[in-house]
This record gives structure tokens, sequence and C-alpha cells, in this order.
């Protein structure tokens, strides 16, 4: 099978995070399809975070342990959205 081009292999690491070595045997396995490769990785982790007990042939992910700096903003947008109605809108159309 023909070697992942160099373009390929970055653009996969890039995008997941994965080691060059991983990359190159993803593509591989997907033809070089760095769309199809791209999708199997993903649902790779996808998988190992449903089922972390599944035997998996891929290496521990990148997990974020902390993610009390998330909570704060998104609080901040969800009581933004709330404040805005569409009620008044509406009730002018009638």
């Amino acid at each position: 099978m023909m070697r992942p081009s160099r373009d390929a292999i970055q653009s996969y690491m890039s995008i997941t995070g994965a080691d060059e070595s991983l990359a190159i045997q993803t593509l591989e396995e997907h033809g070089n399809n760095l769309t199809e490769a791209i999708n199997s990785h993903f649902r790779d982790v996808e998988r190992s975070i449903l089922d972390p007990s599944s035997d998996s042939r891929r290496p521990q992910y990148n997990a974020v342990e902390d993610n009390s700096h998330v909570r704060p903003q998104y609080n901040a947008v969800e009581d933004n959205s709330r404040r805005t109605s569409i009620s008044p809108l509406c009730r002018s159309l009638f």
C-alpha cells in the first residue's frame, strides 16, 4: 500500500491530536482517505468514552479531567439566552 502523503498525515494529526505513527496507521487502514480515517478516529474515541472497559487498540486519549473552567462560561451563555424571550415578539404579530 502507498504511504499516506505528508499533508494527509499532518492534517490527521492536527485535527485529531494523534501522533504520527497513529496517523499513518489509520490512514493506511482507510486507503489513505483522510475523511474516513478521521471519522474512524473519532468513532473510536466515542466508543472508548461510552465503554471505557472495551479493549480498544487505540492509545488513551487526552481527556480533560478538570472542566471547572468550562462551567462558568457555559452558565454565562445560558443566562444570556434566558434574558431574551420571543414571547413579546409573537404577541405583537397577533
